[in-house]
């Protein structure tokens, strides 16, 4: 037996729906200025499509958090494209461009992170200037050579060699060496802290 549907309209959230209600009590609402539909049971849902948009711009964003392990891979700039998806093709209700400037500037931080972390690091373990010559050079042949694994080990060994050409001891370039690593180390912790805060107020805000 075929449900009694009673066609009215209904306006939500200041929004013009068309709806129909059945006798089971729930309302299918289909949105006459964006063309979503959404399915109401007590509380709304999201459509097909948003959930299809809510997963590439996770999948985007947890990319660039495995981009914190993998240098290759962009980090946070990832997380922030990811945001980005979303609000663009939701018409940024919810990611809003305040939302997004934040996101900005901490990508702008991370990124600062990311170039100065190792050379930062080496200089307060007593590195010279040889040193974080080095540290350049041995990012640059580093991914060359060794990819992602290349990127983390070259500036290290690059700081350790060009210690040792410029005059350091053994002792004092290791030293410096390990100083780069510390720095790496440290700017990568703070940069998956910034990548779970932006991916926590992403998801806050789209559920908000």
């Amino acid at each position: 037996m075929s449900a009694i549907c009673i066609v009215s309209y209904y306006y939500f959230l200041s929004k013009q729906f068309l709806a129909i209600e059945s006798v089971q009590g729930n309302i299918i609402l289909f949105t006459i200025s964006h063309q979503r539909r959404k399915i109401i049971s007590g509380n709304i849902h999201m459509g097909i499509w948003e959930i299809i948009l809510l997963v590439i711009s996770l999948t985007v964003m947890f990319t660039g958090m495995v981009g914190i392990i993998v240098p290759i891979i962009p980090s946070i700039p990832l997380i922030w494209i990811g945001a980005f998806i979303y609000a663009l093709f939701t018409h940024f209700e919810k990611i809003t461009w305040m939302v997004l400037l934040l996101f900005a500037l901490l990508t702008v931080f991370s990124l600062v992170l990311e170039n100065l972390g190792n050379v930062y690091g080496a200089k307060r373990f007593g590195a010279t200037k040889w040193g974080l010559v080095g540290s350049v050079i041995g990012t640059g042949v580093g991914f060359y050579l060794g990819g992602p694994i290349g990127l983390i080990a070259g500036p290290v060994v690059g700081t350790v060699v060009f210690e040792i050409i410029g005059g350091q001891g053994y002792k004092g370039a290791l030293k410096s060496g390990f100083g780069n690593f510390v720095g790496f180390l440290g700017g990568s912790i703070l940069k998956v802290v910034i990548g779970i805060a932006l991916i926590t107020i992403f998801i806050w805000k789209v559920f908000s």
